[in-house]
């Protein structure tokens, strides 16, 4: 069962090791669907062993809505929703920090409201 969620979110610029190009916003090109990996919102490396096989429970979400202009280093609410029914997302309750990942790149971070 899809589950939506509001949060806040910030996108980190390129220098702070975010994307170099973010979308005009959230949902210009379609639905943006990264994962959420639930934990401390400032981790900038995924956790990863020496095989390339992560450690992180990578929660995958889509962007549904999003409240204000989309800028590296700016915070903006959006919500997202859940998208693959069989994976456990009881960890995004309200006040959970998460960082936002690309694969194994991180590129923002936020919190569940």
């Amino acid at each position: 069962m899809k589950k939506e969620l509001k949060v806040k979110v910030k996108f980190f610029s390129e220098t702070n090791g975010g994307r170099k190009l973010l979308p005009k916003d959230l949902l210009s090109v379609g639905t943006y669907r990264p994962h959420f990996v639930v934990g401390d919102p400032e981790q900038r490396k995924a956790i990863i062993n020496k095989n390339n096989t992560n450690y992180e429970n990578y929660l995958g979400v889509a962007f549904i809505y999003q409240q204000g202009t989309l800028k590296a280093e700016k915070e903006i609410e959006a919500v997202v929703v859940t998208i693959y029914p069989e994976v456990d997302y009881s960890s995004l309750v309200i006040g959970a920090t998460f960082t936002i990942q690309e694969g194994h790149h991180v590129v923002g971070k936020g919190e569940v409201i």
